[in-house]
């Protein structure tokens, strides 16, 4: 299983590591190999390019994007930055399952439009994470302790995570 992304995909700022979404991803599925590629504050082009492919993966849940809305990187950018990475995956593991994940943030459509139709192009399934994101609840409150320091607003909390991690594995079990 690989698992790229940036600070969510990281757990930030889950109130521990085994809180966050792609933990609790793994620990459902059970005996699987992790392999996790995570840079918190960078973009897709940063964390694809340290993102080395495994053979032979059963899985890949690719969760990228949010810090390029911030930026904003090129929507056509992005876009060819994101088919290369999905044509990385695919030529790597053909048949792996393949989970895309949208934005993590109120005004990311236009790059979760790029993601659902490069999702789609590459035979995977896109979960959107904007209606997550909406539920003030998932995130916050600044201030409280987490594995990594102290918690902002932003990123999502132990519930978060959580819901996250449902999105994913609901998914999956279709």
């Amino acid at each position: 299983m690989l698992v790229t992304g940036d600070s969510l995909a990281a757990g930030f700022f889950a109130s521990t590591e085994a809180q966050g979404f792609s933990s609790l991803v793994t620990g459902a599925l059970g005996r699987v190999t992790p392999t996790t590629v995570s840079r918190a504050h960078q973009t897709l082009s940063t964390v694809a390019g340290v993102t080395e492919v495994p053979p032979d993966l059963d899985l890949a849940v690719i969760e990228l994007g949010t810090n390029d809305v911030g930026i904003p990187t090129p929507l056509a950018d992005f876009e060819a930055q994101y088919g290369d990475l999905l044509g990385r995956i695919r030529t790597s593991s053909p048949d792996a399952a393949l989970v895309c994940l949208g934005t993590w943030t109120h005004d990311g459509a236009a790059y979760d439009e790029v993601i659902a139709r490069s999702c789609a192009a590459n035979a995977g399934r896109y979960v959107s994470l904007a209606g997550l994101f909406a539920v003030a609840e998932l995130h916050g409150p600044a201030g409280r302790d987490t594995f990594v320091g102290t918690g902002d607003e932003f990123h999502p909390n132990d519930a978060g995570h959580r819901a996250i991690a449902d999105a994913v594995l609901a998914v999956l079990a279709r």
